[in-house]
């Protein structure tokens, strides 16, 4: 049927989405505080749908050894504790800022609503006297597009330490990489 209403003239109508705008923020290596548990937040925001697409991690410590991370989603937003904001850089110097902007906590927030982890792995952290830190991504958006959603401004995505002691000399760099869409 839809062809018979064509060939009479009718408009196909197209939908698609809102405009998909790509940013970046990293945390420069710095040393976690003490029995980590969410390190790095990416929330929400009340204005765009927000798609983590990829977190890498780098890092160093004294003796090399294994590192649990996790990536949780979360319902409600962290409350409590101490963070900074890191900054969220454009991809194309032609989209507006980011409304959706990431922190790094320096002091241990109070966690709300935990839906889940996302992903959970073990890496290899190799000491500081290795010729290389442990570049890892944690996670990288699905190449048949199924990223993650963030919508509205109580949900975020947290990388976790799960409280464990931080191992000495433990050092990390982490890239975000997301998407704001509408």
């Amino acid at each position: 049927m839809p062809q018979d209403l064509l060939s009479q003239g009718a408009q196909p109508i197209v939908i698609t989405p809102g405009p998909r705008r790509s940013y970046a923020a990293v945390a420069a290596a710095f040393t976690p505080y003490a029995t980590p548990t969410d390190i790095i937040t990416l929330p929400g925001n009340p204005n765009t749908l927000v798609r983590l697409t990829r977190i890498s991690l780098s890092s160093i410590q004294s003796t090399g050894g294994l590192n649990n991370w996790k990536l949780i989603k979360r319902a409600a937003a962290n409350t409590g504790g101490t963070s900074a904001p890191l900054t969220a850089v454009p991809m194309d110097s032609g989209y507006p800022a980011a409304q959706s902007i990431p922190k790094k906590w320096t002091a241990a927030p109070t966690i709300n609503n935990t839906l889940g982890s996302i992903a959970e792995v073990q890496l290899l952290t190799p000491a500081s006297t290795a010729a290389n830190t442990g570049d890892t991504s944690i996670y990288l958006a699905s190449p048949l597009g199924a990223t993650h959603a963030l919508r509205g401004a109580t949900e975020e995505l947290a990388l976790n330490f799960s409280g464990a002691a931080v191992p000495s000399g433990l050092s990390i760099a982490v890239l975000l990489e997301w998407t704001e869409e509408g």
